[in-house]
């Protein structure tokens, strides 16, 4: 054998070692790192969704807890019983009238289970209500407002406002939906839970609502004649307005921040001067001289066509009042959603 076979014999040789010492690293140790880190990857992978889902379930637990607190009874039937009474004296103390509630029949609300896929689980029931009711347009907005205040689990779902004549009176018609949730601890009361004052909404919206009443066409006969007949002064000093009411309904005298008893409207005192009182007719202030009524500052046109009559009176001087803004309307209609 020549020396050049030789070499070549050594040659491939050293090719086939190193062959074989490459497969052999690759099959034992590059390849098993690879499979190792990708492993190791997987599990980093898999321990984060688990740190992730542990940080949602502990928030969704959170939101439990809270939602278990603001929930209706756990029983259905209390539940449907209790904020239907609730829902009715809020109404009442806000002096609605013609009040009508119908409270539908419970609605179960069911999730998958985690353990067995094909069964549901029972997590509470959804109560439905349908409340009609007129009111003004002032009292609707503190109703409102206390509404949003209250901390059950209720939402509006529909609303209504349908204005009555001249807009002076509303049609309210609402849809109201309240959960009552299993994993509340009360069977038979409801939450006393509140918005935290912090937290809630300005309700400058809601007073400019009020002011410019886009539902009014002209202003109510009722307000139209209220007339102030005189001004006096008690033994202990206070001022006392006396209101002729119409329609042969007789006096009202009241004092410094009292209300006329008249439905639908809220007419208080807030200040007493010898020849003038100023006051809040449904949020909006005025001045009202003696002899004057409320339709005939609110409505200078003089839409109201309220016949003059003779006022007892102490002093007659008069002032000036700044009208009230009326934008005529036709029915409106708006929706609304809370949870």
């Amino acid at each position: 054998m020549n020396p050049r076979t030789k070499w070549l014999i050594v040659g491939v040789a050293v090719l086939g070692l190193l062959y074989v010492g490459d497969y052999s690293y690759r099959t034992f140790i590059e390849e098993p790192t690879k499979r190792a880190e990708a492993a190791i990857d997987r599990l980093d992978r898999q321990l984060q969704d688990a740190a992730d889902t542990q940080l949602v379930a502990k928030k969704v637990s959170q939101k439990l807890d809270t939602f278990a607190g603001r929930s209706l009874p756990h029983d259905p039937a209390v539940a449907r019983s209790a904020y239907q009474d609730w829902l009715l004296k809020l109404m009442e103390r806000h002096q609605m009238i013609g009040i009508s509630i119908d409270a539908s029949n419970p609605i179960p609300i069911e999730i998958k289970s985690r353990t067995n896929k094909k069964r549901n689980r029972l997590i509470g029931h959804r109560i439905n209500y349908t409340v009609h009711s007129k009111t003004a347009l002032p009292q609707w907005v503190e109703w409102m407002r206390e509404f949003e205040q209250a901390g059950h689990l209720h939402k509006i779902k529909n609303l209504s406002l349908v204005p009555l004549g001249n807009g002076s009176e509303l049609d309210v018609n609402m849809t109201i939906e309240a959960l009552s949730l299993q994993a509340t601890d009360r069977p038979d009361t409801l939450s006393d839970w509140y918005l935290d004052p912090q937290q809630e909404p300005s309700g400058s919206g809601l007073a400019m609502l009020v002011q410019r009443n886009i539902f009014a066409r002209g202003f109510s006969k009722s307000l139209a004649a209220i007339r102030l007949q005189a001004i006096t002064f008690n033994r202990r000093g206070e001022g006392e307005a006396w209101f002729d009411i119409g329609d042969n309904k007789g006096t009202q005298i009241i004092t410094l921040g009292d209300t006329l008893k008249v439905p639908i409207h809220e007419v208080r005192v807030l200040e007493v001067l010898p020849d003038r009182m100023k006051i809040r007719v449904n949020g909006t202030e005025i001045e009202l001289t003696i002899g004057k009524t409320i339709g005939q500052v609110l409505d200078p046109t003089g839409t109201s066509d309220v016949p003059p009559s003779d006022a007892v009176t102490t002093n007659t001087t008069e002032t000036a009042a700044s009208p009230a803004v009326a934008v005529e309307a036709p029915s409106a209609t708006t929706e609304k959603e809370k949870p």
